[in-house]
């Protein structure tokens, strides 16, 4: 995980960081420096996510119903695709195959990925 965090520029969506915020408020006694932490990071491009976006992860959610993705996770596709960003790092499942199934999104699961796992 550590290099992929290293990587510049890394993307991610407000749903995304809200969902994190949320783990580490829930697991951790003493959240709030962690919290402030993560939303320090440096170079991280933050998408908001737009009417356009969602009507974009309808159509996706409409075209792939078997991946297993939900609303968010389309909504997030949908801001990939509109921030140009080709390149996912997930454990997700549903992510994983629908992966598979567009040509322009690259997932990887960064477990799989790890030369620990090996």
């Amino acid at each position: 995980m550590r290099s992929i965090l290293e990587e510049k520029p890394l993307f991610t969506a407000t749903v995304f960081q809200i969902e994190v915020v949320h783990y580490l408020h829930t697991q951790l006694s003493n959240p709030e420096e962690p919290i402030d932490r993560f939303l320090a990071f440096e170079g991280v491009s933050v998408a908001d996510l737009t009417p356009v976006d969602v009507d974009r992860a309808v159509t996706l959610l409409e075209d792939h119903p078997t991946a297993g993705i939900g609303g968010r996770d389309a909504t997030v596709i949908a801001a990939m695709r509109r921030y140009d960003v080709s390149r996912s790092w997930t454990y997700d499942g549903g992510l994983k195959r629908l992966g598979d199934e567009l040509s322009w999104l690259e997932v990887t699961d960064p477990v799989e990925a790890s030369p620990e796992s090996t």
